[in-house]
């Protein structure tokens, strides 16, 4: 399997919800060469160091765990496949890891009204009012008493 085939079956596993991107617990495993209970077993109690913005579950009743019973789906996001293939060490879930993260990245969409707003030194306005800010936080700081 070549590179560019390989980057659009990854893309193909790519979730969208509510405006977020994941990909599967299950992809992702398999993607790093192993099965989702195998991928669990190794990461442990490190699961529990994944913050709620890493990832995020879906709930569709047709997935199911291995006894049968109906299994919540989880979806890793762009900084929890990053955390999770630091944690599995391999090569190939490292490899995945880097093949996966530029599709996970969410575009940036400029707009007139998002526009950054000018540096201090090019609007004398916010120039002369931050210096007002630093003088009187200098003032003070020299005021406080040193141990």
């Amino acid at each position: 399997m070549d590179r560019r085939s390989g980057v659009q079956e990854l893309a193909q596993l790519i979730v969208y919800n509510s405006g977020r991107k994941g990909i599967r617990d299950a992809d992702l495993a398999r993607a790093c060469g192993f099965t989702v209970e195998q991928m669990y077993g190794r990461l442990g109690h490190k699961l529990l160091m994944i913050a709620r913005s890493s990832w995020f579950e879906l709930q569709p009743a047709k997935y199911t765990g291995a006894h049968g019973e109906p299994r919540p789906v989880i979806v890793f996001t762009l900084s929890g496949v990053i955390m999770i293939s630091a944690w599995l060490g391999t090569d190939r879930a490292l490899e995945a890891a880097i093949a996966i993260l530029p599709l996970l990245r969410l575009r940036q969409r400029s707009s007139k009204n998002k526009r950054r707003r000018p540096r201090r030194v090019s609007d004398p306005s916010r120039q002369a009012r931050y210096q007002r800010v630093l003088a009187r936080l200098q003032d003070v700081v020299s005021k406080t008493p040193r141990r």
